[in-house]
């Protein structure tokens, strides 16, 4: 049976925990002058962003020789798969070939596959089915369409929506045009040598360079028509704050995170007055503590420290702002197996190695040194969402959302027989039961 909390970046039970050497503490604002650094308190969303996003240390953006996503090049003949089995084995054995750089053909490697890689060109159709059936409902006849896509990976996903569109309604495909939001200035390479070079799209495809949730960047992108807007394993890796309280009747206090003195390898958290207007702005969203869960699942929650999306909030009211006619269809975790960072909405920070995830016990790590994601609320994200759209709400018209497992999305717009084994088992949609789709739709 497959594991049900299975994480998306690491399709199989290969997980060896390990404990990092690097100091943890969590203490009080008023810690010793001598425990404290030359450099001033951050909160931890600016902590996470450097750590993840700096242009010379960051895990997705530095060129410290590899890759954060790859590609798996051949895609997978499911019908020739036995089951599960041959599945875990096939995949393991792509994991191990990017050790060695043998599909991105240069001599970095990479660490991690996402599901429209290993379900390639499958997961990139049942992307472009709902966009052309929601395509249908939004804009009048023969507008263009249009398609954003954060965060692009490798670009296979990407190519696959347009050979999709190529192959199947060229009449669309005649005007789209899909760009391409890329931070890391090496995935953004990446992606236009897939689609716009070998693929063949590179008069209906762009990639710009840039940090989506900076509003100034879409000035040029902004139109009255309506676009789609694509975060696919995107919202897990926008840092977040984290916030904590003694008890319910205490007030909360945010997280700041500073290197102590005495080692410029030892980290510190440290709690302070709730005074950041982005944490507030993200905990009025709430309940966060509760999330309309059964009392007896709530038993299971951190309640007093949770993990804020603060930088997911940024993106959402960014888009919401820049494109005031769209349709977003973002795909995340909504659980993380065995998490061993304490709190609701913790993260895990794991990297990869010879096709195993080694999970670490701690974010506070060197700079750039391992993937650290987070669960996805999709019940507060749906919310979220809600208040920003109506905040940003332009026309006479609505907001409506719908949040979905997996398994519902793709049996709606995915063909399943492509990625159906010989015994009947579907890991498309069998082995990815921790990830859910949310849609929003401002028109």
């Amino acid at each position: 049976m497959v594991h049900p909390l299975r994480c998306l970046r690491a399709p199989f039970n290969f997980r060896q925990l390990t404990c990092n050497a690097r100091s943890v503490a969590t203490e009080s604002a008023s810690a010793e002058p001598e425990l404290l650094g030359r450099r001033s308190p951050e909160l931890l969303r600016d902590y996470l962003q450097k750590s993840l996003y700096d242009p010379h240390e960051g895990y997705f953006t530095s060129s410290k020789g590899v890759l954060p996503v790859g590609s798996i090049g051949q895609p997978l003949q499911f019908s020739k798969l036995l089951g599960q089995a041959d599945y875990l084995a096939a995949v393991k054995q792509r994991y191990n070939e990017l050790q060695v750089g043998v599909h991105l053909h240069q001599s970095i490697f990479a660490s991690w596959l996402t599901p429209s890689e290993i379900f390639t060109p499958y997961y990139g159709q049942s992307i472009a089915n709902f966009i052309l059936d929601k395509h249908s409902q939004m804009a009048k006849p023969d507008t263009p369409l249009r398609i954003f896509e954060i965060g692009g990976g490798t670009g296979t996903l990407a190519r696959d929506i347009l050979d999709h569109l190529r192959c199947s309604v060229p009449e669309v495909y005649r005007d789209v045009q899909y760009c391409s939001v890329e931070i890391s200035p090496h995935l953004a390479q990446l992606q236009n040598r897939t689609v716009a070079d070998a693929a063949g799209h590179s008069s209906h495809y762009q990639v710009e360079c840039r940090d989506a949730t900076d509003l100034l960047g879409w000035d040029s992108s902004q139109s009255e028509e309506p676009c789609f807007l694509l975060l696919m394993e995107v919202l897990d890796n926008c840092p977040h704050d984290r916030v904590h309280r003694e008890s319910t009747s205490n007030p909360w206090l945010q997280t700041a995170v500073i290197q102590k003195q005495v080692s410029a390898h030892a980290t510190l958290e440290l709690l302070e007055p709730l005074t950041d207007d982005l944490i507030q702005q993200c905990l009025a969203v709430g309940p966060w503590e509760h999330n309309g869960k059964p009392v007896w699942h709530r038993l299971l929650d951190w309640a007093n420290t949770i993990f804020l999306p603060t930088k997911c909030m940024m993106l959402l009211d960014t888009l919401v702002k820049a494109c005031p006619f769209h349709c977003i269809l973002a795909a995340d975790f909504d659980q993380l197996p065995e998490t061993r960072i304490p709190g609701k909405n913790a993260p895990l920070a794991a990297t990869t190695v010879g096709g195993q995830t080694i999970d670490h016990s701690t974010y506070l790590m060197e700079p750039g040194s391992a993937d650290i994601f987070f669960p996805t609320d999709f019940y507060m994200l749906e919310r979220m969402y809600g208040v920003l759209a109506k905040q940003g709400l332009a026309s006479a018209g609505g907001i409506s959302t719908a949040v979905m497992k997996s398994e519902a999305f793709m049996k709606r717009y995915a063909s399943i027989a492509d990625t159906t084994t010989s015994n009947g088992y579907n890991p498309l949609l069998q082995d990815y039961s921790n990830t859910s789709f949310f849609v929003g739709q401002l028109s």
